[in-house]
């Protein structure tokens, strides 16, 4: 009988099919576990050696530069397409057009705002060209141009930014980016299947920086609104263009993708160049509404390629302290304003910030007690807040 002696790497011997242990023990062998682990191995091998040999000659040198993750981004013009190809869809954007006004010139939806109306004339046009015809001609955003028995329609977008926890008991924040077209009536505007995702952003955390990935999306937007795109709809040619006319997002991410410093910073208004002056404790900073000047596009965009243009992380640092801004995606659109364009978010800044305010205000405010020779401030849901509240309306 011939017996083969190997040295275990684990403090153990194998004769045969048998291991035996320093301690005297044994133990069972399985060959089918030994072999699946070497075709699991071999397979591995064999499959990385098959995407080396797909990557381009560029990618398989040494200081080729291989991308982390691959984000698809969806194409604007055949997700347009695809929404005109629907029946029906060109009365929808047209519904606006015979819209009558809200009584008391009340605003009631985006048709009734300044911007909106501005595009109705060729001064708010900002210098576009709609190529309908042979010539270019400056027409206004809000018109039909009709040249050479075309039709053009614009189509005005808002954009969506947020991120979310699509999973439970994990901690992952997917981003999402979308567009809504502001032509459609808003029983319509928001509905899914009018609603144009663009891209998914992968976590598991919310990046520092999203231009790399909303420049791809506002290049496509910047290109349908100087050139358009060619739609024939019912045998009928028609010439689209398109335009990002606001962004809808949160506060944090109206300050990331527009370029301008967080609400914590010295210089964190969006709309004006109000300084925030911090108190005793770092963390505490005094938002009562003092004067300040209110900011334009144009300042915005010249300190953002202030910043971008230095080279120390000490002097980009300082000088988002003093103008609050950097670079933005946005930027890569020729019309867009981003201070007058970011919309002021109404649900977190109005509804729910108002709501905190009060209660706030009825659980820190309003009556006093005297402790220690000192005036302390009590809350008013407080067994002493409410007997002095009562004392109060006793007195009336």
């Amino acid at each position: 009988m011939r017996f083969v002696l190997y040295i275990s790497g684990v403090g153990g011997l194998r004769i045969g099919g048998v291991d035996h242990d320093h301690d005297g023990g044994t133990r069972r062998s399985s060959r089918a576990a030994v072999h699946e682990r070497d075709m699991k191995e071999r397979k591995a091998e064999d499959a990385k050696a098959a995407a080396q040999a797909a990557l381009p000659h560029e990618a398989k040198t040494r200081n080729a530069f291989v991308p982390h993750n691959v984000i698809p981004i969806v194409k604007l013009r055949e997700r347009i397409q695809s929404l005109f190809e629907r029946r029906g869809f060109v009365n929808d954007i047209e519904h606006w057009l015979t819209r009558p006004p809200p009584p008391g010139g009340r605003l009631m939806d985006i048709y009734d705002g300044r911007l909106w109306k501005e595009l109705l004339t060729p001064e708010g046009s900002h210098n576009a060209h709609c190529k309908c015809g042979v010539e270019e001609k400056k027409v206004p955003i809000l018109s039909r141009d009709k040249a050479n028995g075309q039709n053009c329609h614009n189509l005005l977008f808002t954009l969506f930014v947020d991120w979310f926890q699509p999973f439970d008991h994990v901690t992952y924040s997917l981003g999402n980016v979308a567009l809504a077209c502001y032509n459609l009536p808003r029983w319509k505007r928001y509905l899914k299947e009018n609603i144009i995702p663009c891209v998914a952003i992968p976590g598991p955390n919310e990046p520092k920086s999203v231009v790399d990935i909303l420049t791809l999306i506002m290049k496509q937007l910047n290109e349908l609104d100087r050139n358009g795109m060619e739609v024939t709809i019912n045998g009928v040619p028609k010439v689209i263009r398109c335009r990002l006319l606001t962004t809808s997002c949160d506060l944090p991410a109206t300050r990331k993708i527009g370029g301008h410093a967080s609400v914590a910073a010295i210089r964190g208004c969006s709309k004006c160049w109000v300084k925030w002056e911090r108190g005793v404790h770092k963390s505490h900073i005094d938002y009562r509404r003092v004067p300040a000047d209110a900011k334009t596009g144009a300042q915005h965009r010249q300190f953002a390629r202030e910043h971008s243009a230095l080279k120390m992380v000490t002097d980009r640092e300082a000088h988002q302290r003093g103008y609050g801004a950097f670079h933005s995606a946005l930027f890569e659109l020729d019309h867009f304003d981003t201070v007058r364009q970011l919309a002021i978010d109404g649900l977190h800044n109005l509804y729910l910030g108002t709501a905190k305010h009060f209660w706030n205000t009825l659980l820190s405010c309003g009556a006093t007690v005297v402790k220690e020779g000192k005036e302390i401030i009590i809350g008013m849901l407080t067994p002493k807040g409410l007997e002095n509240m009562q004392q109060a309306m006793d007195q009336l």
